[in-house]
């Protein structure tokens, strides 16, 4: 079949996810960080060419979803391990684990029932939680504590992959000025740190992460939170209902992504 632009820049996001497990695979894992970076690009501008050509459809949703689950949900966890590998495998590899699980039911839970929420997402998107992972493995944070730091945040970061917490998205929505500002400041002071304080580009890249996972949604207004809790109310019983029916199977329908 055919492959449109979006779709070619989503496999470039494929792409590079798996080439980032391979540089973790081939002892390389300072490089895969930059795959990831990449990966990044190509995320933003497979959605950004699809709303400018208004060529979205149910093939290329499902595609960037797959993609997403690759690269910010399974490659991240290569990562990880290689981060322990020498000191504490094990705990590595139950972190690497618990990346993979929690990214594959949110898949799975995404492309089974519909979620009929749009003003932010349900619980922390993929390529943010992945991009959490990598600027924790490369900071200062990870090197001062190892493992006991590793714990509590890769284990935070699957559950919020898999929480209902709401996180702030971008789709169709006028920002608060206030809003608008800090996302100029986060773009300004990533392009600084990068030009000029660049040894400590992913603890600046950890810290702007974070604090997004743990406060966008103090940017959704009171009647979207309220609106938020009902629609996700009323999602939560769709999914109680098609886990009980049909042998669990639920009902095949779009889903909310990422």
């Amino acid at each position: 079949m055919p492959l449109r632009l979006k779709d070619i820049l989503t496999l470039g996001n494929l792409l590079s996810g798996a080439a980032a497990i391979v540089l973790c695979i081939d002892g390389r894992a300072d490089m895969a960080p930059w795959a990831f970076i990449v990966a990044y690009v190509f995320d933003v501008s497979d959605g950004l060419v699809a709303r400018l050509t208004g060529g979205g459809n149910r093939f290329g949703a499902e595609l960037d979803n797959l993609a997403d689950h690759l690269t910010f949900g399974v490659a991240p966890a290569f990562l990880v391990y290689a981060a322990h590998r020498d000191t504490h495998p094990w705990i590595g590899m139950a972190l690497g684990a618990a990346l993979v699980v929690a990214s594959t039911i949110r898949h799975v839970r995404n492309l089974v029932f519909e979620a009929p929420i749009t003003l932010c997402w349900i619980g922390l998107a993929r390529p943010a939680a992945g991009l959490t992972i990598v600027a924790f493995t490369r900071s200062a944070l990870f090197h001062w504590g190892g493992p006991w730091i590793s714990l509590p945040l890769v284990l935070a970061v699957a559950w919020s992959v898999v929480s209902t917490f709401p996180t702030l998205n971008h789709r169709g929505r006028a920002f608060q000025p206030w809003v608008r500002a800090s996302i100029w400041a986060w773009v300004i002071g990533w392009l600084a740190v990068f030009l000029f304080l660049r040894n400590y580009f992913w603890d600046f890249a950890l810290f702007c992460l974070v604090f997004y996972a743990g406060f966008s949604w103090l940017a959704l207004e009171p009647t979207e939170l309220d609106a938020y809790r009902e629609m996700l109310k009323s999602w939560k019983q769709t999914v109680t209902q098609g886990m009980a029916a049909s042998g669990g199977r639920g009902d095949a329908s779009p889903r909310q992504g990422l």
